[in-house]
């Protein structure tokens, strides 16, 4: 047992953390998924940004990938239709690469896609570039 100021942790503590984290093949696995993603968008002139866990360098082995596609305002989120129809208008084109599943009521509509080729799961939204300041944020800290 360690001593960190009055507290008294376990010696295992940095090992379990590291257990828990991303393998040099899983991130391979999850930048492949999220590069078809974008190859696949990019036929609509469209690209993704990561944000979330992954994106922050605290990803672990049970993370998913989560990506938006910016909106049209830097400022804003978009309204709640634009998103919906702006991810319905993709389900064709990722169905060739991903399981797709809409969430599209949700307060947040998502497209929850499964890469055939790797197994990763990734939330796909759309939104504001602020997920992409709040994610570099986590990692500074």
């Amino acid at each position: 047992v360690s001593s960190c100021g009055q507290f008294s942790l376990p010696t295992n503590i940095a090992t379990t953390t590291a257990s828990m984290r991303c393998n040099s093949h899983q991130s391979q696995q999850f930048q492949i998924a999220f590069n078809q993603l974008n190859m696949v968008l990019s036929q609509k002139k469209m690209e993704a940004k990561l944000f979330g866990s992954f994106a922050s360098g605290l990803g672990t082995r049970s993370s998913d990938l989560d990506a938006f596609i910016p909106s049209f305002s830097k400022d804003r989120m978009p309204p709640h239709d634009h998103m919906k129809k702006l991810l319905e208008s993709n389900i064709g084109i990722l169905r060739r690469v991903f399981d797709v599943t809409p969430v599209l009521r949700a307060r947040v509509p998502i497209l929850k896609l499964v890469h055939r080729q790797t197994g990763v799961e990734c939330d796909l939204s759309v939104g504001d570039r602020s997920n992409l300041f709040k994610a570099h944020l986590v990692r500074l800290y």
